[in-house]
C-alpha cells in the first residue's frame, strides 16, 4: 500500500496553502489517526473522474504563534493519507467548509540523478547534489534528496523545493559502506524517484560537545563549577556515552563523566573534553576571575563590617 504525504498551512479558516505531496511506501511513525469529525482536523476527500468520493481521511491541524496579531492563529496541517487507485482530484475540507481543491495532473514525473560518488573512495567534504526532472504536462516539480547509510531509514539533505540541486556536506553524516543518495520528485501526486550507486563514508563515532560552560565565559575562581559535557555517535542516534574524559590547561586532570564538579585556580583555561578512545575532543576557553572579597585580609573585613569607617 502507497501513502501521500499531506502538508499545508491554513491562514485563515477558508483557505490552504498546500504544499506538494510525495508518494511513500513506508507509513512512518505519527500519532493516533483522527476521527473526521474531530473539530480541527483536516479533511481529505479522494474523488474519481465522476466526482465520487472514493477515499476520506483526516489529517491533524495544530495552531502557529500569532501572538498580538489579533486574529485566529494560522495552523499547520501534517499527516499522511492512504492513495486510492483512481484519484483524480483530492478535497481539502477545514470545519466542514472546502479550503482547497488539488487536481491530480494527466501523466508521471521522472528524474535522472547527475551525481555520481567520486570513485570509490570515501565521499567527504561538501559536495553539489543535483538532479534533471521532467513531466510529460509541463507540471512544475517538487523535489526532495535523502540520504541513507542502510537504505532503510533516511535523512532529508533539503526541505522540498523547486531548484534541482541542493549541497551534501558528508563530514557532517553519518558514515557506513553502503550509503546512497536519493532524489525524488513530485508533481502533488505521483512521485519518481532516484537512487545513487554505493559509497562508503567514514564513520564519526563519538563526538564530545561541551555544554557549560560556553566559550569564553568569565567564571569565578576557587568557587565550585560545575562542568556538563555529553557524546553522542551520528551513526546511533539517541545513543549517548558518560566515558568522558575532563581535563584544564591550567590545572591537568579535572575528573571523568558527563558532569564534574571542579574548583578552578585564576586565570585563562582551555577545557577540553575527550573520548574514551582519545581520537575526539572539544575544547573550551574559559577565564577565572578571582572574587575580590575572598582576597580581603582579615583588616579589610573588620573594616567592611564597620560600615568601612577607619
Amino acid at each position: 500500500m502507497r501513502y501521500l504525504t499531506i502538508t499545508g498551512t491554513l491562514s485563515d479558516p477558508d483557505t490552504l496553502h498546500l504544499s506538494p505531496g510525495f508518494r511513500i511506501d513506508r507509513l512512518p511513525d505519527l500519532p493516533p489517526a483522527l476521527g473526521e469529525e474531530a473539530p480541527d482536523a483536516l479533511v481529505v476527500q479522494s474523488l474519481d473522474a465522476e466526482e465520487r468520493i472514493i477515499g476520506c481521511e483526516a489529517v491533524p491541524t495544530a495552531p502557529l504563534c500569532a501572538y498580538g496579531s489579533g486574529s485566529p492563529a494560522p495552523r499547520f496541517a501534517a499527516g499522511v493519507i492512504e492513495t486510492v487507485e483512481g484519484t483524480r482530484a483530492l478535497r481539502f475540507l477545514f470545519q466542514n467548509r472546502q479550503v482547497h481543491l488539488f487536481t491530480v495532473p494527466d501523466g508521471e514525473p521522472s528524474i535522472r540523478l547527475r551525481w555520481e560518488p567520486e570513485g570509490g573512495n570515501e565521499q567527504a567534504g561538501v559536495q553539489l547534489i543535483s538532479w534533471e526532472g521532467h513531466h510529460p504536462g509541463r507540471t512544475d516539480l517538487s523535489y526532495i534528496a535523502l540520504y541513507s547509510t542502510d537504505g532503510h531509514d533516511w535523512i532529508p539533505l533539503c526541505l522540498p523545493q523547486w531548484e534541482p540541486g541542493t549541497a551534501a556536506d558528508f563530514d557532517a553524516l553519518p558514515g557506513g559502506s553502503q550509503c546512497r543518495i536519493r532524489v525524488m520528485a513530485t508533481d502533488g501526486m505521483h512521485t519518481a524517484l532516484a537512487d545513487s550507486p554505493l559509497f562508503p563514508v567514514l564513520r564519526k563515532g563519538l563526538i564530545p560537545t561541551i555544554l557549560y560552560p560556553d566559550d569564553e565565559a568569565p567564571l569565578p575562581a576557587d568557587a565550585l563549577v560545575t562542568l556538563v559535557g555529553q557524546a553522542v555517535a551520528l551513526e546511533n542516534p539517541g545513543g549517548f556515552s558518560s566515558d568522558l574524559h575532563w581535563t584544564s590547561s591550567r590545572d591537568g586532570a579535572l575528573g571523568t563523566g558527563r558532569t564534574v564538579e571542579v574548583i578552578l585556580s585564576a586565570g585563562d583555561h582551555v577545557l577540553t573534553l575527550t573520548t574514551r578512545d582519545g581520537t575526539r575532543e572539544a575544547f573550551v576557553t574559559v577565564t577565572l576571575e578571582p572574587n575580590p572579597c575572598s582576597a580581603a585580609t582579615p583588616g579589610d573585613e573588620e573594616a567592611i563590617e564597620d560600615g568601612g569607617r577607619p
